[in-house]
């Protein structure tokens, strides 16, 4: 395999590591005696940079090219689309699913060693910006073992993995980890470059172990993709262990989708705004779970929640077909109540409001010029 092709993005902690007159500094912001003096700060550039090709080596021959044939609208062009993917198995790839909510004509895996396959779609969990693949025939190699990890940390250093260009040579981007939990507890966000080159790769730790599948960030079918998001340096990335927590389900064929409870709320800011409840659908979850306007609901599975943000953070991560334990308070009275999720296609639609007799009279009065 040849070389990857590495972008360092050389990171403050350096500067933090000598003090002016290049004497180590200890945690308590002591000079180190001279005998512990720090190391060449090119040396540590080259450390800095072994260990992120060490990295990369370990989890690249886990990453297959995606290669879509056909309809490939989600690049807005009707010709052939690449980004990377994941191989988990001898015969499942996960992948982003950018351009593919289409559902593509043909889709064609390519292997590092330059076999090729092909594969077909099985599901998507548009929650996740996900997808699984099922190779026609085993994939040439077993498939590496990968570690995931889903303790990611701001400020620590995150590097994107992808092979859209080239199956034999990754296309490598690093930054840190710019915060967890983001988009509703369902990903993790970085400032290392993530864009359609590396969508399906993997977002990884300087130690190789994974922090996620990169993924747009765009809502899906979002022709752009999110660029309006990497060209500002934010990306995300779906962390692996939620993957593989739903992948039983996805290589049964079922889509996953956001869990949505029917309800309103007051509107206003939602950081300081209680999430208090102004309806419930009629014939949706809420409803059916018995919970009524005027509930101010105060935790979610146990996990307390003071305002409409921390609600919706809460229900972010569960999906269509889960089952939570909501607390509220009615009046001065505690409840708690069971609500079962459904995807957004699944609520039932509020009827039609009929105009009345006066209002159907002036729609027909003669108008002004």
């Amino acid at each position: 395999m040849r070389r990857p092709n590495t972008r360092l993005a050389m990171c403050g902690w350096m500067l933090l590591a000598t003090s002016a007159t290049g004497q180590t500094l200890d945690p308590s912001g002591d000079t180190a005696p001279p005998e512990q003096a720090t190391q060449d700060p090119r040396e540590l550039a080259g450390l800095y940079a072994e260990a992120v090709q060490a990295a990369v080596g370990r989890v690249s021959p886990a990453l297959v090219q995606v290669r879509v044939i056909g309809d490939y609208r989600g690049l807005g062009r009707n010709a052939s689309g690449a980004m990377s993917g994941v191989l988990l198995d001898p015969r499942w790839i996960i992948t982003s699913s950018f351009g593919l909510e289409r559902r593509p004509d043909v889709t064609v895996v390519a292997f590092a060693n330059g076999d090729t396959r092909s594969a077909s779609l099985t599901s998507i969990d548009h929650s996740r910006h996900t997808a699984l693949l099922r190779l026609s025939e085993d994939a040439p190699f077993e498939a590496p073992p990968l570690e995931p990890r889903s303790d990611a940390l701001p400020g620590e250093t995150a590097i994107g993995v992808g092979v859209a260009y080239d199956p034999a040579s990754p296309n490598v981007s690093v930054g840190v980890v710019s915060a967890a939990n983001r988009r509703l507890g369902r990903a993790v966000q970085t400032d290392a470059a993530v864009s359609p080159a590396n969508y399906g790769g993997l977002l990884v730790d300087l130690r190789g172990r994974v922090l996620g599948v990169l993924c747009p960030a765009g809502e899906p079918g979002d022709p752009a993709g999110g660029a309006e998001w990497y060209d500002s340096g934010i990306g995300f990335a779906t962390p692996l262990e939620d993957i593989l927590e739903r992948l039983p389900r996805m290589q049964e064929g079922d889509d996953i989708h956001a869990g949505r409870a029917g309800l309103a709320f007051r509107p206003g800011n939602e950081y300081t705004e209680a999430p208090v409840v102004t309806a419930a659908l009629k014939g949706g979850p809420g409803e059916k779970a018995g919970l009524q306007a005027g509930d101010r609901i105060t935790s979610v599975d146990g996990e307390s929640v003071a305002n409409l943000k921390q609600f919706r953070i809460a229900l972010g991560p569960h999906d269509a077909g889960d089952e939570l334990t909501v607390g509220l308070l009615r009046g001065e009275q505690g409840l708690t109540l069971k609500l079962q999720l459904v995807a957004a296609s699944e609520l039932p639609r509020p009827e039609p409001r009929q105009p009345s007799m006066l209002e159907r009279l002036k729609e027909n009065l003669p108008q002004p010029e």
